[in-house]
């Protein structure tokens, strides 16, 4: 559940959704709609690999009080692409273990960003794979998936619009709600900015 908070005189909310937030509608439904699928909550830790919709992501993931963390190198760190670093899986294990649960989207499609996620998440994390690229990688399934009682799930973003799920009346209203506040829907802008820099 996420909270909107409407207040009179102060400027951080009105009744109005403001013309410069309207093309924010449908990406922030959409972003509303992947956190929901994963479950994102208060406390909760909200993973996100590098990826060109990753500010936005982890912008809207802290309206549902989820820490959001960027995690793995960016595409092209050709030491990070040759394989699992030992000493990354175990930071990020220690990192995550501290929350009371984890919810990840995975953006690069790279199979050293699958390994990292699936070897570093605790028991009953969500994981969600997004990543438009199609590495082949092989996961040891019964150790890192099933014993961990993982709820995986994917998706794709298409280069056209980022962002392709469909977006229900409801979400639409809910976005809307939530871009009615005005530091709300600037945190919008900036993270959308940010985004076409790297598409």
């Amino acid at each position: 559940m996420i909270a909107t908070r409407k207040t009179a005189g102060d400027g951080a909310a009105s009744d109005e959704l403001q013309f410069d937030a309207a093309p924010l509608l449908r990406p922030v439904a959409a972003a509303l709609s992947i956190w929901d699928r994963l479950g994102a909550e208060i406390g909760h830790a909200a993973v996100v690999t590098p990826g060109p919709w990753a500010p936005f992501l982890m912008t809207v993931a802290t309206w549902y009080g989820a820490t959001p963390l960027l995690v793995g190198a960016p595409s092209g760190d050709a030491a990070a692409e040759s394989g699992t670093d030992a000493a990354a899986v175990s930071e990020l294990t220690r990192v995550l273990a501290e929350y009371p649960a984890v919810c990840a989207i995975e953006l690069t499609g790279r199979a050293d960003m699958v390994d990292l996620l699936l070897e570093s998440v605790p028991k009953y994390s969500h994981v969600l794979f997004a990543g438009r690229q199609a590495d082949r990688f092989t996961i040891d399934y019964y150790v890192n998936v099933h014993r961990k009682g993982l709820m995986l799930a994917s998706t794709v973003f298409p280069p056209s619009n980022g962002f392709a799920e469909p977006a229900d009346h409801s979400l639409m209203q809910r976005a809307a709600r939530l871009l009615m506040n005005a530091p709300r829907a600037a945190a919008c802008q900036r993270a959308m900015a940010m985004v076409s820099q790297t598409r």
